[in-house]
């Protein structure tokens, strides 16, 4: 879900620490930095802050990440997705490919027409709906993490997280409502 609405890459998001679910602005946000050895972000525009997008938050993602924090007695330090670590200690997307095929052909995820579908097709996909919503270029790559094609995109597009805020709560993906029910109650459940 986190790469579906934000379009991170696979690295980015099985190793988001509890630390990384946080409210800047007043605003529920998830930031990717490279704040631990684990951590590989591509690019330098990787590393960001990401408002969480309404339909997300909406499926009680904050309080399911809160609510497993303290269940499970982790520490802000802590990898959210510890199904990922091996057992040498490092992160690697095993575990997360195995289920993906089946996941996105479930909910209808497109991958683009030259490539085969894997855990990029939700960044892929990402872009395109960003698009779709209307979003301008230098927003998407706020969001999804791209450096920009030019000068202005690369070092003038600097936008308040209040701003992208709004930009990615256009993001919407009313056509899998019937999923987000179903892990709206498996996230209370848990």
């Amino acid at each position: 879900m986190i790469a579906l609405f934000t379009g991170s890459r696979l690295n980015a998001v099985i190793t988001l620490q509890y630390g990384d679910i946080i409210q800047k602005d007043g605003v529920d946000c998830i930031q990717f930095i490279k704040n631990h050895p684990l951590k590989q972000l591509k690019t330098e525009a990787s590393e960001r802050i990401v408002p969480i997008p309404e339909q997300l938050l909406n499926m009680g993602f904050v309080q399911f990440v809160q609510k497993q924090k303290q269940k499970l007695k982790k520490t802000d330090s802590d990898f959210i997705f510890s199904k990922c670590q091996t057992k040498n200690g490092t992160y690697n997307g095993k575990f997360v490919g195995r289920g993906v095929l089946k996941f996105i052909t479930e909910i209808g995820i497109k991958g683009s027409t030259d490539k085969k579908l894997d855990f990029h097709s939700f960044r892929n996909n990402a872009s395109i709906k960003l698009q779709g919503a209307g979003i301008t270029q230098s927003y998407i790559n706020d969001i999804v993490g791209w450096e920009g094609e030019n000068t202005m995109l690369k070092s003038y597009s600097k936008h308040t997280v209040l701003q992208i805020k709004q930009q990615v709560d256009k993001l919407k993906y009313d056509f899998l409502q019937p999923h987000f029910n179903k892990w709206t109650e498996i996230m209370k459940k848990l």
